[in-house]
């Protein structure tokens, strides 16, 4: 008899990993730019609140037709470190 350890790695060999977020939908050249100015921001270049950011990149993206989260989802992204 396979151990629970056995069976519960080869069912997870089996599933595809989901696609990471709003990150995972946009062109490479755009998630780019939104790591550059996550790191920007981070750094402190950008000196604005997580809040008035995470508003405006998701009026910018919108505006030019690329899906991104809301603004809750994107203040989190913001404040990851991967």
């Amino acid at each position: 008899m396979d151990s629970l350890v056995d069976r519960i790695s080869a069912a997870a060999a089996g599933i595809k990993s989901a696609p990471r977020g709003f990150e995972s939908r946009l062109p490479p050249a755009v998630r780019e730019q939104l790591l550059e100015i996550r790191r920007q921001w981070q750094s402190g270049d950008l000196q604005v609140s997580a809040c008035w950011l995470a508003d405006q990149i998701v009026a910018m993206a919108a505006s030019d037709g690329f899906p991104v989260c809301g603004r809750q989802g994107l203040r989190q992204w913001l404040t990851r470190k991967d």
